[in-house]
């Protein structure tokens, strides 16, 4: 008798009204908001930085691990490539070389510049979808070493529509605890003013992360991201002082 009372109990928690069975199928978001949301996997970024240092002796916080990258297979032309959304920014257009990771992914999108555009049902998008926004009369072009450089091209969003990024790939490092090397490096590969196309741009291979870190003068927004990106850790911290 127990156990059919479980049961019952569980099966009408899982009932699915009819007017949300119609808005999945119809296609209608689940929430309204009037931004829309990135997927960005930041560690991804901050891998292709490390392998230009990988061979040096200097740098021994490095966390790549053998046979991590995985990579989608798109047509280009006639032949299959790889593709790597990190490329999109290596390879930027000539108009966007001094954009930060941050705002490059924050402020563009890329497409098949004769694909028509079509209307998001939903806030969230991976780093390769297609937003409708922003000025489809002035195609920016990728760098020729860009595998699909001919049949993909770069737009650039109004200020008041940048996306709002969702960092995805791991807990970002903590700016007041942790291996200082490591956070220093990743906020430099998101936020560096004027941008990076190798890891080489970033720091020589004798200068510490640090260092070069302390020594850059970032923008005063990007200062409040980094801020802000610290205040789960706060917030957790002043949870378990307050619990102990």
């Amino acid at each position: 008798m127990m156990i059919t009372k479980v049961v019952n109990a569980l099966t009408a928690s899982m009932e699915t009204g009819g007017p949300m069975c119609c808005a999945y199928l119809l296609g209608h978001p689940d929430h309204y908001t009037n931004r829309k949301f990135k997927v960005f996997f930041w560690h991804g970024y901050v891998r292709t930085v490390e392998r230009a240092f990988e061979n040096n002796t200097h740098d021994e916080h490095s966390t790549l691990k053998p046979d991590e990258d995985k990579v989608m297979l798109a047509k280009a032309s006639e032949a299959v490539v790889a593709l790597n959304k990190i490329d999109d920014y290596v390879f930027r257009p000539h108009e966007l070389a001094t954009w930060t990771l941050y705002d490059y992914l924050r402020g563009t999108y890329s497409k098949n510049p004769r694909q028509k555009s079509t209307t998001s049902r939903t806030a969230v998008v991976e780093e390769h979808d297609v937003h409708p926004a922003g000025d489809h009369s002035r195609a920016l072009s990728f760098l020729p070493e860009h595998p699909m450089h001919n049949s993909r091209a770069v737009f650039v969003l109004d200020r008041h529509q940048w996306f709002v990024l969702d960092f995805l790939g791991g807990r970002l490092p903590r700016r007041d605890k942790g291996d200082r090397e490591v956070y220093c490096r990743t906020m430099l590969v998101i936020f560096r003013p004027g941008g990076w196309r190798r890891g080489e741009d970033l720091k020589t291979p004798h200068d510490t992360w640090e260092s070069v870190f302390d020594s850059t003068v970032f923008a005063d927004d990007h200062i409040a991201v980094m801020a802000n990106m610290n205040v789960l850790y706060e917030c957790k911290d002043a949870r378990d002082d307050f619990a102990a």
